[in-house]
């Protein structure tokens, strides 16, 4: 299927599946701990030649570059390939503001993925903790909807 073809399949099961809840997982690991801990509300999304973007409610954002081969099941939309994944929120319970916003940062390259970390949930000392790992293929995710 053609990257056009494929990314108005992905716009179109977004479009679906707005206003529910969805787990969203990157390099296999669960946003927010657990399948079903930290579920999140799909707003919005648009994708680009290079980018898909997601938008959940309340201000959470996950940006995807390079995405290749969308995968629009009934229990999930599932990108089989990109070179960053990035997800984006404010810190629960404090003020919108930038000093509170944090993101998580996926790097794929090789067959390794690089992660670290963004903003007020950085240790004291003020840096970030990386770690460098095979990638790993997600695993079979349960039940993605509420």
């Amino acid at each position: 299927m053609r990257h056009a073809d494929q990314s108005a399949e992905a716009l179109r099961w977004i479009a679906a599946h707005s206003g529910k809840y969805v787990d969203v997982v990157m390099a296999g690991q669960v946003v927010g701990g657990r399948y079903g801990e930290s579920p999140q509300c799909i707003c919005s999304a648009s994708i680009g030649e290079a980018a898909f973007r997601v938008q959940f409610a309340p201000s959470e954002i996950l940006s995807v570059e390079n995405p290749v081969g969308f995968e629009c099941l009934p229990n999930g939309l599932f990108i089989r390939q990109a070179t960053k994944l990035v997800f984006g929120w404010h810190y629960y319970g404090r003020p919108k503001t930038l000093e509170n916003w944090c993101e998580q940062h996926y790097e794929f390259e090789n067959g390794k993925v690089s992660f670290y970390a963004k903003g007020p949930l950085l240790s004291r000392a003020g840096f970030s903790l990386r770690s460098r790992r095979p990638a790993r293929k997600a695993a079979q995710a349960p039940q993605l909807e509420r």
